[in-house]
């Protein structure tokens, strides 16, 4: 499997489990067997009322991210991806979390950076952090650091970025993914929790199972899918990704996917 394969994988991979997870976000497992059965397809609806296919804001804010990468030379990054989430934002998204908005507000309004806040520990800048994982370069965990210090600024957020960011070189290296869990916390926001519960789902034998496991949990199940989507896209590469889930992605997100794709590869 060549490397543009497990590129590819990570980015469509992280589409997918969120495009999935949106239906049964805040969802308990009970609810979601009592309404759907089992989930094993991109079905849409969830809260947000979304059509099959469409992404909410975890992949939203990771195109921020990809859109800084592709233009800038690293020296305004953290300046120019929070004007990337103003701008966003001023676009009235339908999923926005509270944390993110508050934080990204605070920037907008003061022209400066939200202030350290150790009780800021939902998985807001968690779940934007593949884009700068997948840099193939010094700056990498250094850049992770920095967009996530823009909404969470605390040393819990910053630590679970950087073990996060060598999962995914781990993954995409075929090397032994030192982070392991055995067993699933509540699939909350949280941020422990969701890298918890995706490193577990991560840990599946196939890219469906990890997926329809973690939709099925229910919770934060957007967020979670997306992540564990993304790690599990890496270890078995797009082509190890089901067609028909692929297929129903919003053509407008896949285009950017595939762009960014173009740059990333470059570094490799």
């Amino acid at each position: 499997m060549d490397i543009k394969d497990k590129l590819k994988g990570a980015l469509y991979g992280f589409a997918v489990g969120d495009a999935m997870g949106a239906t049964t976000e805040f969802m308990d497992e009970q609810e979601i067997k009592e309404q759907y059965g089992k989930i094993e397809d991109i079905l849409g609806g969830g809260w947000l009322n979304l059509k099959a296919g469409d992404i909410t804001d975890d992949t939203e804010m990771s195109l921020c991210i990809m859109r800084v990468l592709m233009e800038n030379d690293y020296k305004n990054f953290k300046r120019d991806v929070a004007e990337s989430f103003t701008n966003w934002i001023n676009t009235d998204p339908k999923d926005v979390g509270n944390q993110c908005r508050r934080a990204i507000n605070y920037y907008r309004d003061m022209s400066e950076y939200i202030y350290c806040d150790n009780t800021a520990l939902g998985n807001g800048s968690l779940m934007r952090a593949l884009p700068c994982a997948l840099l193939n370069n010094e700056h990498s965990e250094q850049l992770n650091v920095m967009q996530g210090e823009i909404t969470h600024n605390n040393e819990i957020c910053k630590d679970i970025i950087i073990r996060y960011t060598r999962v995914i070189k781990d993954a995409l290296n075929n090397k032994k993914i030192n982070e392991h869990t055995d067993r699933l916390l509540e699939p909350s926001g949280y941020v422990i929790n969701t890298f918890n519960n995706a490193l577990y789902w991560s840990d599946k034998e196939t890219f469906e199972e990890c997926i329809i496991g973690a939709v099925n949990n229910g919770g934060d199940a957007d967020t979670i899918a997306a992540i564990a989507g993304g790690i599990s896209g890496a270890k078995f590469g797009y082509s190890n990704i089901p067609g028909k889930w692929v297929s129903k992605i919003n053509q407008d997100t896949k285009d950017e996917l595939n762009q960014f794709l173009s740059y990333i590869i470059k570094l490799y």
